[in-house]
């Protein structure tokens, strides 16, 4: 089996065992079970877990496997050269549909509005995101994506989705099983 990054989810076993090598025991190299806490009753968060109500648990570990994922998906990202506040306003202005304006991709990116005109001046310079006369209202302009906007989103996307569907294929169907409930339970928390 490949080698994966120690920085992949470890809220659900296979991928928490794939990447952080724990053994049958659930114990890794540096005597923490699979849980994260050590013998002690200490996380890896240097939380001592005897004193964590059960949900309280749950949010911290939802919380820290949600993080280490989204930071694993984002090293398959193609190198772009785009900073992460680009990329992200890139695939708002994506999803704006040619309609927003950069008030409101700052409120979207909750980022201030001079730092929104930055990036945005960026993107367009870059050749990514086009300005154009709000249909409207004269004192404004609204945003959208350019074809070579559309295809960096479009190879990031693709990137990270490969590395994923590769390392779902490596899952029993168990575990496929659990994650199909799980991202709907995540896509309701997440619209809450």
């Amino acid at each position: 089996m490949p080698e994966h990054s120690t920085s992949a989810v470890t809220a659900i076993p296979a991928l928490r065992d794939l990447s952080t090598g724990t053994d049958s025991t659930g114990t890794d190299s540096t005597g923490t079970d699979s849980t994260g806490t050590d013998s002690t009753g200490t996380d890896s968060t240097g939380t001592d877990s005897t004193d964590i109500p059960a949900h309280d648990e749950l949010a911290v570990r939802l919380r820290s496997a949600a993080g280490r994922f989204v930071r694993r998906l984002r090293a398959e990202r193609p190198r772009h050269g785009l900073t992460m506040t680009q990329i992200s306003a890139l695939f708002t202005v994506a999803n704006g549909g040619g309609n927003l304006t950069p008030r409101r991709l700052a409120e979207i990116e909750r980022i201030q509005p001079p730092a929104a005109t930055r990036t945005v001046a960026a993107l367009e310079e870059r050749g990514l995101v086009r300005r154009a006369p709000h249909p409207t209202d004269g004192r404004q302009i609204v945003l959208s994506t350019t074809p070579a906007g559309e295809a960096l989103i479009v190879a990031d996307r693709q990137a990270r989705e490969a590395w994923l569907a590769a390392r779902l294929a490596e899952l029993d169907e168990a575990d496929q099983a659990a994650l199909r409930a799980a991202v709907a339970i995540l896509d309701r928390l997440a619209r809450a």
